[in-house]
């Protein structure tokens, strides 16, 4: 009996250290997700900047307005 015993907690071992690091992977893996979603919207937010002032200025152009870029932005 005392054998059985043995390979059961070796068993319940290799399955804990098996879950750990299923666990320490996942969670690597969600650091690098958030990481790149923090760089793409940063990148997003200085792809859209030209979109919006050419935008304006467009609009400023329609209805005679005057526009400056460096005013919306900083």
């Amino acid at each position: 009996m005392n054998q059985i015993e043995d390979v059961c907690k070796d068993v319940e071992k290799t399955i804990n250290q098996t879950i750990q690091n299923t666990l320490n992977k996942l969670e690597e893996d969600c650091e690098k997700i958030s990481d790149l979603v923090d760089k793409e919207l940063e990148l997003d937010r200085y792809r859209l900047v030209p979109i919006a002032q050419l935008s304006l200025a467009g609009l400023s152009k329609s209805f005679d307005i005057p526009f400056s870029p460096g005013t919306c932005y900083q």
